[in-house]
């Protein structure tokens, strides 16, 4: 896989549980930057457990499909689908069907967010 930008060829962070991650912009701890976009592919079978972070995300469906949920409530995403997960949600997402799924996750951290969660 080539990403354009700054030459990332394989994924920035270590695959974990039939996912990787690939930094398309980060956001360095301590920095004024309050905003990272993350592709992260995810192999059939592949999941996250359930999680909150201090930031809004948002999960942008590019291939395949997943089942989100979100503070309990579940909804299927296909390409071309956006998944909001408001700040301290609860949530966690599943791939559907035998095709993996490529999402771009989008991070937000509020001014007033303590959150150490960051793509460097």
């Amino acid at each position: 896989m080539r990403i354009s930008g700054k030459g990332h060829v394989e994924p920035k962070f270590a695959r974990e549980g039939g996912r990787a991650f690939y930094g398309l912009f980060g956001r360095p701890e301590a920095a004024d930057q309050d905003i990272s976009f993350v592709l992260q592919v995810n192999q059939p079978g592949s999941g996250t457990e359930d999680d909150n972070h201090d930031l809004e995300q948002w999960f942008f469906v590019h291939k395949g499909c997943c089942r989100f949920y979100v503070d309990g409530e579940a909804v299927v995403a296909g390409p071309g689908d956006l998944v909001y997960v408001p700040r301290n949600a609860m949530h966690h997402h599943e791939v559907v069907g035998d095709e993996a799924a490529e999402l771009v996750v989008i991070d937000h951290w509020p001014h007033d967010s303590e959150n150490e969660l960051g793509w460097e």
